[in-house]
């Protein structure tokens, strides 16, 4: 494992033992880097402070329910049901649900328990000690126990970085069981590391895979597949108009995102970033104007903040906002997509000081950098063109190129976890 760049401090603790090294990485950022209020995670709740009891809690309700016959069975916490028909889905161990069927049994919840203790200390102390560096040993040895004794069929999740996932998925790879990553949203950075770690990654269209492939991954690795939602679109009627603005917030994020080098945000650039569009909407002669904040956000940071009202904190689920917007007005975000599935015009907005973006202090990406399917707008000018003019703003034949898979990819997956 490369170590990350600029971490001093961790590549210090780990000079001389790194088999945990990358399986810490993103839970230490999270400790030690991730504070203050713009974030839910960070206001103390009881979900934060308890989330070893709940968890506890559940696993017991849990474990006394009766069990019904698993048969062939994989592990998919990823935001996609598969629907294999041949297959029962499972949630992985460290998962909490009472409609879904968790994959546990009691010795290894006693386990998991243990290690969200550590966890929700937030201590640096804790999380690289030999007592927790037990645990991960402990989780690893019951786990790959487990699946090698219930015959696993292969193991799916929604990013490789986040402790449970990085660590099950070696613990799968240990033991010839296929793993994937099912990429969640649209990335705004590509490195040789994070989507990496897993056996194969699965992407939505041909136009992401490009740019994973362009990133150094190797091709064969990669996967098409149809995404449910976001594939076939049609974009001849898409609103665009002045009257109901909706205004997606650039969340600064809580620890750095890539593996490969450490970059600290300053989350004051999130009231930044919604402040210029303000200025701009202004100039528009828009009055005011919903704002829309990441799920990971705390309205109140910027109900606090915020020096006029000029914004609404948007409340309503996804699909009632959207439907109610005349415009939509974001940055780098997988909320483009649902904008345009709604049909409704996605000005992209993202601005870049010194040729960095305000949140991961790097270039834009495509599509976000406007060399794709859609226009980046950064001036008022832009605004004016690409509100009125929603057709030229977004190339539907273009998009649904972008998203366009391989018909062979869907078999292929297929063939790898009969």
């Amino acid at each position: 494992m490369k170590k990350q760049q600029n971490n001093l401090y961790f590549n210090k603790l780990y000079n001389s033992k790194s088999d945990f090294y990358d399986t810490l990485l993103y839970q230490y950022n999270s400790c030690i880097y991730s504070y203050g209020n713009h974030l839910k995670e960070n206001v103390k709740n009881f979900k934060r402070n308890y989330r070893s009891i709940i968890y506890r809690l559940f696993s017991l309700c849990f474990l006394l329910r009766k069990k019904t016959e698993r048969g062939k069975f994989y592990l998919n916490n990823s935001y996609v049901d598969l629907n294999l028909p041949l297959l029962k889905p499972c949630l992985p161990p460290w998962c909490i649900s009472f409609k879904k069927e968790v994959y546990l049994e009691r010795k290894l919840s006693d386990i998991i328990f243990k290690m969200f203790r550590t966890i929700e200390k937030q201590s640096i102390k804790l999380l690289v000690s030999a007592e927790f560096e037990g645990l991960l040993k402990e989780y690893s040895k019951e786990f790959g126990k487990m699946i090698v004794n219930d015959k696993l069929s292969f193991l799916m999740v929604p990013n490789d970085m986040s402790l449970f996932e990085n660590l099950t998925i070696k613990v799968c790879q240990d033991n010839n069981i296929p793993t994937f990553v099912y990429l969640h949203g649209l990335p705004a950075r590509f490195n040789l590391i994070d989507d990496n770690r897993a056996d194969f990654l699965i992407v939505w269209g041909k136009g992401l895979k490009n740019s994973y492939v362009n990133a150094g991954f190797n091709p064969d690795k990669i996967l098409t597949i149809k995404h449910p939602l976001y594939s076939n679109f049609k974009l001849d009627r898409l609103r665009s108009n002045l009257k109901d603005v909706l205004v997606i917030t650039k969340a600064m994020p809580g620890a750095p995102i890539s593996s490969l080098e450490m970059i600290l945000t300053d989350r004051s650039n999130s009231l930044y970033y919604v402040e210029s569009v303000k200025q701009i909407l202004l100039k528009l002669g828009v009055q005011s104007a919903r704002l829309r904040l990441h799920p990971s956000e705390n309205p109140s940071f910027y109900n606090e903040n915020l020096t006029d009202d000029f914004y609404t904190i948007d409340s309503l689920d996804k699909t009632s906002s959207l439907n109610n917007s005349t415009l939509v007005v974001g940055p780098t975000s997988t909320m483009l997509l649902d904008a345009l599935k709604h049909n409704v015009n996605y000005i992209l907005y993202d601005p870049v000081i010194n040729s960095k973006t305000l949140d991961f202090e790097q270039q834009l990406v495509a599509p976000f950098d406007g060399s794709s399917f859609i226009n980046l707008s950064l001036t008022i000018e832009d605004f004016t063109e690409n509100i009125f003019n929603p057709n030229s703003n977004v190339s539907e034949d273009i998009l649904n190129e972008y998203l366009n898979i391989d018909d062979h990819d869907y078999k292929r997956f297929l063939e790898i976890v009969a």
